[in-house]
């Protein structure tokens, strides 16, 4: 298990290079999103441009598990990173009248394309993060996911200087394709549902997938 790279997971506000490699597995680049939507997207361009570099852009795993705390403007910069501009990102739904409006991808500040890409997935992931895991599911090729049912839990919050606030409830979430994410959240397409001590059971599915020819 060497040659792999790991970004995030208590690497908070240390960039790519300030410390040894941890591995995941060759060839296996492993981003815990929630990480940067805490300490800031520059941190996650970088990470980006250093996937490239290393050209481990082949097989990527994205880890939304815990992602509990994240928002749309972060939630876009991850869509258009993996899949360009003028996408559809997600579809915002009025509860009263039904009238939908589409949120398209801008261009990105840094974009990579990618072989195989699997998302990890559990029920602390958002609605946010879910907007993710559906766009790149709608528009990429090579991608599944893993990990444990999603709820489409309305809970996300956007930051103030003031405080954190919630998202207005008066909407539906709904998917790049119009699959509504609120209160139905995502099936993974395989499903890990409890670890065994010292294991991470939905990351060895990640890995055993992403090494499939």
């Amino acid at each position: 298990m060497s040659g792999g790279i790991v970004f995030g997971e208590n690497e908070r506000f240390i960039l790519p290079g300030d410390r040894p490699i941890d591995s995941v597995a060759d060839g296996i680049a492993y981003i815990k999103v929630s990480d940067y939507f805490e300490c800031g997207f520059s941190r996650f361009h970088d990470v980006v441009s250093e996937i490239k570099r290393k050209k481990l852009n082949s097989k990527i795993i994205l880890d939304f598990r815990g992602s509990s705390a994240v928002d749309l403007k972060g939630a876009i910069e991850v869509i258009e990173t993996f899949i360009g501009p003028g996408k559809v990102a997600y579809i915002k739904e009025n509860k009263e009248d039904g009238v939908r409006e589409k949120t398209m991808t801008g261009y990105p500040k840094e974009n990579i394309k990618i072989g195989k890409i699997v998302c990890l997935a559990d029920t602390d992931t958002n609605v946010p993060s879910e907007i993710i895991v559906l766009a790149l599911k709608y528009h990429l090729f090579n991608f599944t996911t893993v990990g444990k049912q999603t709820t489409g839990n309305l809970e996300c919050y956007r930051y103030f200087p003031s405080g954190i606030a919630r998202l207005p409830y008066g909407f539906n979430w709904l998917s790049s394709s119009g699959v509504k994410i609120t209160n139905t959240g995502i099936t993974p397409a395989y499903e890990v549902v409890e670890d065994e001590p010292g294991r991470d059971l939905a990351t060895e599915k990640a890995i055993e997938l992403l090494n499939r020819e």
